[in-house]
């Protein structure tokens, strides 16, 4: 983040202060800058940016008014898969002899853990959820399922409609979630904050709005389809179609969203995120994924010639080795394509990330590593009878949290003293007036 200094020659005068003094060197103007940086050595060698690079403000500042930009500060983790491991099974436990009541507390205690494991600039973070908060919204959510699930099957025809009208509260749903997870966040001791409208969390997620005419159209009569089995297909493909276009920008606007409408204290974080970064994304993806079904495929027809040309191997094992291996290649499909949109997308939201003109975000997480990460832990976790869980979350969480890093455009006391400076004493009121979180 440093400027590199302004020539090749004036590198070469520092390396070699003594061809400074050759007096055929001395004649150009370009030879005068290098000796005057040689003079005060202080400027070149601290890598800042010489005067007809940074203009005449630059020219007339003393050393000591002209700021370095401080080196990039890492994330840390320090959760322990033994710790976690014990607060994960009481949860677990708790949430079992109480039919799911205990989940909000089992949030709470997963959240203040994670969060308290994780560091930046010699400080950690903090999660101050209220539980009963967050076990009003499971209600909330609960009462709305009970209420489709009876109507969907006492009326079946009026499911979709339903759900349309249960969708309409999306947008405040969403908003007051994320409000309520924002205030309860905090970083030396500020609060974060979240200010997103209803109205744009509908521009960023109204592509859901669609789910209710792909239940209608599968929910239709039998017979019906069958007369018009055409335009049943070409309906249904067409809007599958247009879900899949749409799916990258409701990503994109939900991304932006979330950071634009945030803020550390009363400073705000600002995205340059690009809805077609997101597209382009999510079009490897898709080649991914047809890559994957077509080798599905392949498989599929060397099974079936194996059993035609092989007749003394017995069709039955043939047919199990097939559907094994192409659930082996459907597993290794999904976990590459999740790691690859998760880490892309992740590292371009934090990479368009910043607070304010204070500091920047870095993200390096591979999506090559994050695969077989999710493989490790994949394996690990069915071999282990699900007790290897607390274990596979702390390696996640590790890796995602030490790919981050943050570049503060000025000291690391100055950015807190700037953001200290316009912070509010309400980030624990607001919380309390949000009152709920829908997230599982």
């Amino acid at each position: 983040m440093i400027p590199e200094p302004s020539s090749e020659s004036g590198n070469e005068s520092v390396e070699n202060p003594g061809r400074m003094e050759s007096p055929e060197r001395v004649g150009n103007a370009k030879q005068v800058e290098n000796v005057e940086s040689m003079e005060n050595p202080g400027r070149e060698e601290s890598g800042l940016p010489t005067a007809e690079r940074a203009g005449p403000d630059f020219a007339n500042a003393t050393p000591s008014a002209v700021a370095v930009v401080p080196e990039p500060l890492p994330f840390s983790f320090t959760g322990q898969a033994t710790p976690y491991f014990r607060i994960w099974i009481v949860n677990f436990l708790l949430s079992v002899v109480t039919l799911g009541l205990w989940s909000p507390w089992a949030k709470v205690r997963k959240r203040r853990y994670f969060y308290g494991h994780t560091w930046v600039g010699g400080a950690n973070f903090e999660y101050h959820g209220n539980p009963v908060a967050i076990l009003r919204g499971r209600l909330i959510a609960a009462a709305a399922f009970v209420v489709y699930w009876f109507v969907d099957h006492l009326l079946p025809g009026a499911g979709p409609a339903l759900l349309l009208v249960l969708l309409t509260a999306a947008p405040w749903i969403v908003a007051r979630s994320l409000a309520f997870n924002a205030a309860n966040s905090s970083h030396r001791g500020i609060r974060f904050g979240f200010d997103g409208s209803a109205r744009a969390v509908l521009a960023a997620i109204w592509p859901l709005f669609l789910w209710p005419v792909v239940l209608w159209l599968s929910e239709r009569d039998p017979l019906a389809i069958v007369e018009n089995a055409t335009a049943f297909i070409v309906t249904t493909a067409g809007l599958y179609l247009v879900l899949l276009c749409v799916y990258p920008y409701a990503v994109a606007r939900v991304r932006r969203l979330t950071v634009s409408h945030s803020s550390w204290g009363q400073t705000r974080f600002l995205s340059s995120m690009r809805t077609k970064k997101v597209y382009a994304i999510y079009g490897i993806a898709i080649v991914l994924g047809v890559a994957g079904l077509v080798a599905m495929a392949v498989v599929g027809v060397a099974g079936y010639f194996v059993a035609r040309l092989v007749p003394d191997i017995d069709a039955d094992t043939i047919g199990i080795a097939t559907a094994v291996w192409a659930g082996l290649l459907y597993v290794i499909l999904v976990i590459v394509v999740m790691a690859y949109t998760r880490s892309r997308v992740g590292n371009l939201v934090f990479d368009t990330a910043e607070l304010a003109d204070l500091a920047r975000f870095k993200s390096r997480v591979s999506a090559r590593r994050l695969a077989r990460l999710y493989a490790q832990n994949l394996f690990a976790i069915m071999f282990s009878a699900g007790l290897l869980i607390p274990w596979a979350a702390i390696r996640v969480a590790r890796y995602r949290v030490e790919s981050l890093s943050v570049q503060p455009q000025a000291a690391l006391d100055s950015v807190s003293s700037a953001v200290t400076a316009g912070a509010s004493a309400t980030g624990e009121e607001l919380g309390e007036v949000f009152g709920f979180d829908l997230a599982l």
